[in-house]
């Protein structure tokens, strides 16, 4: 049988085909969670910036030449690394000189504090007794001497010279006595107090040039990015100069601009829902402080968000959106972004009832709250927590009907400031389908594409996006053509919708001839 050209007789569905009735083939499978309850604020959506946790001029304390420069701007640094070294060969020498003075000293100051030593105790000590045996016969030839002048039996020279040489023991010997007594009792507290003194002088003058040559080398106060360099090597840079800018960022900041009407309802460490759209990621900040200082023409209050950063893939300077609470808690019903469809008549959820025969889905209109992450506050009539509604496989249903219902395992939230990606899932099996690449047009994403794979069901063939990177759209989504291989070509250019959920599947019915 010849095929002829395949005219589009469809519309483009978004997770919802319009039609309704029974399941194709069978109870379909799919995934199902509860609906859960859950406290909730209103929120208000605020732009902000990224901001380094720390940001930091890291100049010398010294003054000096610059001999080595190992950084580039962009690089990483630990805490302690250096980020510039200078010439450091005067101040060695400094302090080498001063090293050795310092021991010089030292030797001084203990040798005064062990005292005399015993050899020169006991020089001191023979000394003393030979100037008092030599004392006392002088005394002994005085006493001969006067006798005998007073018996008129003695020259006056002889009578004179004795006794000069008797007051010239006398006085050798008292030296004599004191030398020895000083040996015995050591240098004088003031003496050692003093040679002490001059120790702590210069320990304290070679811990100077210690630490000045310590600081030869500026280091990294904590791990973080070189931003800036404000030297270069042979430059002289003057005591307090700017050698390099360093940020860091393995956590940053979020600054907001909080109106005065919910500062109230801003508590320290509420966790916050910030969405960055150069990452295009979803990440769970907390509040680290409100800044009690008012923009007086705005009303506004900054508030500082602390985000983990540890993939250091949020820079300075970035764009964000952070939906702030704007009112008191309630109690919300909440289910996962992924069970909302949109339908002809709006948005929807597919219901899971249980029946005698087995599992029953239906569809529900839907109304949608307040966000967090994967997970929106809905309300719909009969809905209630503990309901099961179905988060994967509800784009294939056209309407109420028989399935096999199995709990879906979500992944657990990611609190480490990596941005939340859902994996695409496998392909689906082609059969005698086409696969290829879609070329789509956004007003906010241009030369956006997606991959498809087309699977023939009979009359009716399936068109489904594999990797889900229309997630983030923004705005009216505008499909262009369906080119698949180089024998048909399916043209959708007029089809324009909207891009809330994550999948999307084409339902083209075509007519074979």
């Amino acid at each position: 049988m010849n095929r002829g050209a395949v005219g589009i007789a469809g519309v483009v569905l978004l997770a919802l085909c319009a039609s309704a009735g029974a399941q194709p083939g069978g109870p379909v499978k799919v995934e199902c969670v509860e609906v859960a309850q859950r406290d909730m604020s209103p929120t208000i959506e605020l732009v902000g910036t990224v901001l380094p946790n720390r940001r930091s001029l890291v100049g010398s304390e010294i003054a000096g030449t610059v001999q080595e420069l190992p950084v580039l701007e962009g690089d990483r640094v630990e805490a302690g690394g250096v980020l510039c070294r200078l010439r450091d060969d005067v101040r060695r020498y400094r302090w080498q000189s001063a090293t050795g003075r310092l021991e010089q000293l030292r030797f001084a100051l203990a040798e005064l504090e062990a005292g005399e030593r015993a050899e020169d105790l006991a020089r001191w000590k023979a000394a003393h007794e030979e100037a008092e045996a030599e004392r006392k016969r002088w005394e002994f030839e005085r006493d001969r001497v006067t006798e005998l002048w007073n018996r008129g039996q003695c020259a006056p020279k002889e009578y004179h010279e004795t006794l000069q040489q008797y007051h010239a023991a006398v006085g050798r010997a008292q030296m004599a006595e004191a030398e020895w007594k000083k040996g015995r009792a050591g240098p004088r507290a003031e003496v050692i107090q003093a040679a002490r003194a001059a120790v702590e002088a210069q320990e304290a003058e070679v811990r100077l040039l210690q630490y000045e040559l310590e600081r030869t080398a500026v280091k990294a106060p904590f791990a973080g990015y070189v931003t800036i360099k404000h030297t270069e090597v042979g430059q002289w840079v003057s005591e307090g100069a700017a050698v390099a800018e360093l940020v860091e960022i393995d956590s940053v900041r979020i600054r907001v601009n909080l109106p005065e009407a919910y500062v109230r309802y801003c508590a320290q460490d509420a966790e916050v829902g910030v969405r960055v759209e150069a990452t295009g990621g979803d990440y769970v900040a907390r509040v680290l402080r409100v800044i009690p200082d008012a923009n007086a023409q705005a009303r506004t209050f900054p508030v500082d968000l602390l985000l983990s950063n540890v993939k250091a893939e949020l820079k300075p300077g970035m764009f964000t959106r952070a939906r702030m609470p704007a009112g008191p808690k309630q109690e919300r019903l909440v289910v996962p972004k992924d069970a909302i469809v949109r339908g002809p008549q709006g948005m929807v959820i597919w219901v899971v009832r249980s029946a005698e025969g087995g599992d029953t889905a239906a569809p529900s209109p839907v109304q949608l709250g307040e966000e967090w992450l994967d997970s929106v506050a809905v309300s719909s009539p009969g809905l209630a927590a503990g309901d099961r509604v179905i988060v994967r496989g509800n784009e294939s249903l056209h309407g109420p009907g028989p399935v096999i219902a199995v709990p879906w395992k979500a992944a657990a939230p990611d609190r480490s400031g990596a941005p939340k990606v859902d994996s695409p899932g496998p392909a689906p099996k082609t059969g005698d389908g086409e696969h290829g690449r879609i070329p789509m047009k956004n007003d906010d994403t241009p030369g956006l594409q997606a991959d498809f794979a087309c699977v023939r069901h009979g009359p009716a063939a399936h068109v489904g996006m594999l990797n889900e990177v229309v997630a983030g759209v923004r705005g009216p989504l505008h499909l262009a053509a369906l080119n698949l291989g180089t024998r048909r070509t399916y043209d959708a250019a007029s089809v324009a919708l909207s891009v809330p959920a994550r999948a999307i599947v084409f339902h083209i019915q075509s007519r074979v001839s």
